[in-house]
């Protein structure tokens, strides 16, 4: 009844309104009920439907001629899942739903959109704490997504180390240290305090004939020095030592 009355005005007064903004506006003004509920809801938030008389009527007629539309737009909503896809696509289909569905709590659509979002980017927004409002769980969510990507893409798997010849190299020869051999010591002769060789030898201790490889330092003794005990005493002892039965 009251859309036959609407087209009706329409059809003899539309020329005198200056705009199609004009047009929607008169016709919320005679709207009561629900209907005057659902109209102030569209003006809260800047509705497309709101530019253009037959965008309105249109959302009108789905609202409140259609008697399973809240069914279907109920069942739809519970079972919405954002499943991979990203969250700005996921955010327009919800908000599609929702507009059918505006006698609902706000606190009841921001459960059910929490419930459809991916699990990592549900348990992120849990951590971080938003507020029970559909517009800040939109921005919330938003920026989340959009570090979590960014997270991802700077996750790749390191590539191996390689060698100059291009075969990879197991993870511990990164860490490995080359250690430089030790340097060999020069030996130094004590008799000449000359480097190069050993005391045996030594140029000075080697006799005639005799290879440097045999050569063995020989001690001199004083042929002045008298033993301690007489001539006789070493004599009788030497003697005793080499042939004299004990």
């Amino acid at each position: 009844m009251f859309l036959g009355h609407v087209l009706n005005h329409l059809d003899r007064f539309a020329a005198q309104y200056t705009s199609q903004w004009a047009i929607v506006v008169a016709v919320t003004a005679n709207l009561q009920g629900e209907a005057a509920a659902w109209a102030a809801d569209l003006f809260s938030d800047h509705a497309g439907e709101l530019a253009d008389i037959g965008s309105f009527l249109d959302a009108l007629i789905a609202r409140f001629e259609d008697s399973t539309r809240v069914q279907r737009a109920e069942a739809e909503i519970v079972g919405l899942k954002q499943a991979g896809r990203p969250i700005r696509e996921f955010i327009r289909e919800f908000q599609r739903m929702a507009g059918h569905l505006r006698t609902w709590p706000e606190r009841l659509l921001v459960h059910h959109f929490r419930n459809g979002l991916d699990k990592e980017l549900r348990q992120a927004c849990i951590m971080r704490g938003v507020p029970c409002r559909l517009h800040d769980w939109y921005k919330v969510v938003t920026e989340l997504h959009t570090g979590l990507q960014e997270l991802r893409s700077g996750m790749g798997d390191p590539a191996p180390f390689q060698q100059a010849g291009g075969k990879p190299k197991d993870v511990g020869d990164q860490f490995r240290v080359a250690v430089p051999a030790a340097t060999r010591g020069t030996f130094q002769c004590f008799r000449c305090n000359k480097s190069g060789h050993r005391a045996a030898q030594c140029p000075m201790s080697m006799g005639k004939g005799s290879s440097p490889g045999l050569a063995v330092p020989t001690v001199q003794r004083r042929q002045d020095v008298t033993p301690p005990w007489g001539a006789d005493q070493s004599r009788a002892l030497r003697q005793t030592k080499e042939g004299t039965p004990y």
